[in-house]
């Protein structure tokens, strides 16, 4: 097939012989729907002579840039060149794990217990600490003033 009769093609479906493939397919549909039979009730061969070669012309200029397109070299995706000596790599140092001496279960117990007993101990501890803090700010903002 040669060059003048894809452009016919592409006259055919009203595009530019630049235009992308989704491009090709939006214009396809449009084309389909204005010329559709059903919609043309009025002239109803004239619509299928339309349609058909609508979709012939289609049907051509996919299958050329689809065989365009696998004629194409493809560009590699690694640019860079390997390297052939690369740097030996650090063996990865571990840091010693420091163990904790194992409790007994009865110091676990003991531990489980005097939490289950009192739970607000440690809310307490840390409202009084808050509040303290909170006093002493107050009161050397008030004395700045």
């Amino acid at each position: 097939m040669n060059k003048d009769e894809i452009l016919y093609y592409y006259k055919v479906l009203r595009l530019n012989e630049r235009a992308t493939d989704g491009e090709i397919k939006k214009t396809y549909r449009k084309l389909i729907l204005i010329w559709h039979p059903d919609k043309n009730i009025n002239n109803k061969e004239e619509s299928e002579k339309k349609t058909k070669e609508i979709t012939e012309a289609f049907r051509i200029i996919t299958e050329y840039r689809e065989k365009f397109k696998k004629t194409k070299v493809p560009k590699s995706k690694n640019t860079k060149p390997k390297k052939t000596n690369p740097k030996p790599r650090k063996p990865r140092q571990t840091k010693s794990k420091q163990t904790k001496p194992k409790q007994t279960k009865s110091k676990q117990d003991n531990q489980k217990k005097s939490t289950k007993t009192d739970p607000n101990t440690t809310k307490v501890e840390v409202d009084k600490e808050i509040l303290n803090f909170l006093r002493a700010f107050l009161n050397s903002y008030h004395d700045s003033k």
